[in-house]
Order: C-alpha cells, then structure tokens, then sequence
C-alpha cells in the first residue's frame, strides 16, 4: 500500500498500516464481516459505546468540544434568524442548527481521533484550528438551511459568509501544523466542511442565475465518488481510504474559488465578471471531473 501526505509526499507505510491493523475498528469491521449475519446496528452500538467511553476518559476533551458545539449552535441561530415571514422564522434557524448538531455529534463520536498519529494520546482541546473548520461548516449549514427554506439572504451577507469560510480554508491547515495539531479529526472534518461549503454556496449562486444549475450536482459528484469508493476500501476491505490532496484537486479549487469570486456580483456591478463567467465555469467543470478521478484512481490504487 502506498500512503501519501496531505501534501502529495509518500510516507513510510509500515507504522501506519500496522497501527491501523491493530486498531478498534478494524478489529471490529474484521468481526462484522466475519459473522454469519452481519449487524451493522450492532456495530453502530458499540462504536457509540466507544465514544461514550473516550468521553469519560478524556473530559476535559468532552468539555471543550461541548462549548464549542454550544457556541456554534448559538451562533447558527441566531445568524439564521429571520424577521420577515413567521414560517421561515421558524424553520431556517431549526435546520441550520439540525445541520450544525449532526457536524457537532460527528465529532463527538470521533473525539478519538483528535490526536497526530495513530495510537497517539488525544489532545485535550480541539485547539483553534479545528474551531476554523468547524466555523467554515457552519457557514455551510447557514447556507444550506437558507436555501431549502426559501433564499433570503443578500449579496452582501453571501459575501460576509464567503469572506468568513474563506479565512477559515485558508488559515487552518497552516495553523494546525505550526502547533503540532495537525489531527486525524481535523483532516477528516477539513474535508467534510470543503464538501458542504462548495455544494452549499454553489447552490446559493445557482438559485440567483448566476451559474448553471448542474454545476452544483457536478461538484456534489466530485466528492461524492471518492467519498464512495472510501467507503467501499473501508467497510469491503477494512483498510484505511487514500484520501489526500491532488494537484487537479487543487487545481479545481483554484478555478472555483475564481468562479464563485466573479459569480458573487450582481451583473449590473460588474459587468467584465459577467464576461468571465463562461470561461470559468467551463475550466471549473473540467478540473471537477478530474479532480473526482484522480482522487478516485488514488483511493484505489492498492486494490
């Protein structure tokens, strides 16, 4: 198997597959798949029993990770708030907050894995890089919820939000490795906030005719395939996915985040964004494709 870094380099491969052998839920997907009559809620159960267990043993980890939740669900409920009619008064704060709970009890049930290699102890914070991820999903979950309960937001709050997730994209990855915090939990909910971020604020542009409308069910796909054949690696074959950056990943982000720049104005404002569109948004959809393949190609390329 050949393991790579977040940053493209090879990494020797014999620690981490043997920690990975070794661990707890290998050795109970191993059972799972062994048994005559697989029971996946059995599994569930005792993967819940777990996170209960490293609550107790980590508390001042539970205890950080419940203020932050606390802050994050505020947070989202009160940007979601809505003055205007009484329906969505209601409902686009209880969905942004749905969205943002389910974020926060993710974490809850992988708080083992706030630590920088496998087998190492877990840190006792979340620390402040992973409180930036954690706020770029928040944004996702303001913007999905505004936009499945009847889009109200203007161009200058979409901006905010943009700004906001953008700072966070940016500054938590170098965050956490200047403070040795770069976590098994912090890679995997960085990439949980990129999904969320990109399909909800391209679902946004998509509703005011900025971009196609099949560009955010195309970026959906993007992720959704490695996602996919992740899961297929780690549940089929109990070994851990490949899941790192790629330079058509990269690649791809840079020509989103250059179409949702241009796709952010109204046309009226600025007329030479409205020019740009087409070239950007079929450079975006090129580097989509390969990007989902090429990640998919490195997820299988043990098998």
């Amino acid at each position: 198997m050949v393991w790579v870094s977040r940053v493209g380099r090879p990494i020797d491969a014999a620690p981490q597959a043997e920690a990975w052998a070794t661990s707890w839920t290998a050795g109970a997907l191993r059972d799972l798949r062994a048994a005559p009559a697989p029971s996946w809620p059995r599994f569930l159960g005792r993967a819940w029993q777990r996170a209960l267990g490293t609550a107790r043993d980590e508390r001042h980890l539970t205890r950080a990770w419940a203020l932050e939740s606390a802050a994050l669900i505020g947070v989202a409920t009160i940007a979601a708030a809505d003055r205007g009619r009484a329906r969505r008064a209601l409902w686009r704060p209880a969905l942004a907050v749905c969205l943002t709970g389910i974020g926060a009890l993710d974490g809850f049930v992988h708080l083992g894995l706030n630590r920088t290699s496998p087998g190492a102890p877990p840190f006792a914070t979340l620390g402040p890089a992973l409180a930036l991820t954690h706020l770029r999903g928040a944004c996702a979950a303001l913007l999905l919820a505004d936009l499945v309960t009847g889009r109200s937001y203007g161009d200058r709050a979409l901006r905010a939000l943009v700004v906001i997730a953008g700072l966070s994209d940016l500054l938590d990855g170098p965050l956490a490795r200047r403070l040795g915090r770069a976590t098994d939990l912090g890679r995997w909910h960085d990439a949980a906030a990129d999904g969320a971020w990109t399909i909800a604020i391209l679902g946004q542009l998509a509703a005011r005719g900025r971009i196609p409308r099949w560009l955010p069910p195309l970026a959906l796909a993007r992720f959704a395939l490695p996602l996919f054949l992740g899961a297929r690696c780690y549940f089929g074959r109990v070994e851990p996915a490949l899941n790192s950056a790629t330079g058509w990943g990269r690649l791809s982000g840079a020509t989103l985040a250059a179409l949702i720049g241009v796709a952010l104005f109204p046309p009226r404002a600025a007329p030479l964004a409205v020019r740009l569109r087409p070239a950007l948004t079929a450079a975006t959809s090129l580097t989509l494709v390969a990007a989902a393949l090429a990640q998919a190609k490195r997820v299988m390329s043990d098998e």
